[in-house]
């Protein structure tokens, strides 16, 4: 990573623009993610159409519901990925980067979060390009919604879903401030992560128990909530209910983050990096 001063819009446009040049080096790698992503819907496509050979409806969603939960979501994913972040935030800190940081008018988060639009803005565009092809080919068997007041709800749920998986990946990295084995706990929470946010299944296909639980975890946000809204399971006015708890978890992680990555520095200059 480049450190720069994030005193001026230029410099700020230089950490991106610096990131997306690092970036179009790995074209290769980012077509070969994107087979594997082309590959596993396809394999969710498959399974959720022979279940609906004998069913209807299913826990609520009937077949073109669904499939458009796994299209239009697959697209969400994209809007809101960090695509391994935390590995970078983890190793900065343990081959002891983050003193770069330290010894200059820069502040390290904000750095990432910067940085962070510049890492994903080819992926970004890879991902939608591969979805939008998706979405052609199973336009006659997925629902397309073209009200302009919810599409923008979505948006603004989408770009704080963003935020709020960007600053779980942040935590997640800032465990190298306690631990050097940050492989094996980045791997269970990314697969947690993807449970709860519904990226597996609807989160309404649990008890209703759980359900409910999950709903007041920032996780829903980033995938589900959003798109029960673009399906019209939950209406305009409820989303204004979601929003605010999204709102809440962002100020909250944020506060989380500042205090954890306070008590790990911390740490840091204690060993003499």
């Amino acid at each position: 990573m480049k450190v720069l001063e994030l005193n001026t819009f230029s410099k700020i446009k230089s950490i991106i623009k610096i990131e997306i040049q690092r970036q179009l080096s790995f074209r290769v790698d980012i077509l070969f993610y994107r087979f594997s992503n082309i590959i596993d819907i396809g394999v969710q496509i498959i399974i959720w159409t022979i279940i609906f050979q004998t069913n209807e409806v299913v826990s609520g969603y009937t077949y073109s519901e669904m499939m458009t939960y796994i299209i239009i979501g697959w697209m969400m994913i994209y809007l809101t990925a960090n695509y391994g972040l935390e590995y970078n935030i983890s190793r900065d800190i343990q081959e002891g980067r983050l003193s770069n940081f330290l010894i200059k008018p820069i502040d390290y988060i904000k750095y990432i979060i910067i940085y962070t639009f510049g890492r994903n803005i080819i992926a970004l565009g890879s991902g939608i390009f591969f979805a939008t092809i998706l979405i052609y080919i199973m336009f006659d068997k997925i629902i397309i919604t073209a009200d302009p007041v919810k599409l923008i709800v979505i948006f603004i749920m989408l770009l704080g879903g963003f935020f709020i998986n960007l600053f779980i990946t942040i935590l997640i990295g800032m465990i190298a401030f306690w631990t050097t084995a940050v492989s094996g706990s980045r791997y269970s929470i990314r697969v947690l992560v993807g449970f709860l946010s519904g990226r597996v299944f609807p989160l309404n296909m649990l008890p209703i128990f759980y359900f409910k639980i999950f709903l007041f975890f920032p996780l829903a946000y980033i995938y589900f909530i959003p798109l029960q809204l673009y399906l019209g399971k939950i209406s305009l006015s409820q989303s204004w209910f979601y929003l605010g708890v999204e709102i809440f978890w962002l100020i909250l992680l944020y506060g989380i983050i500042r205090l954890l990555y306070k008590k790990g520095l911390r740490k840091f200059e204690g060993i003499g990096i």
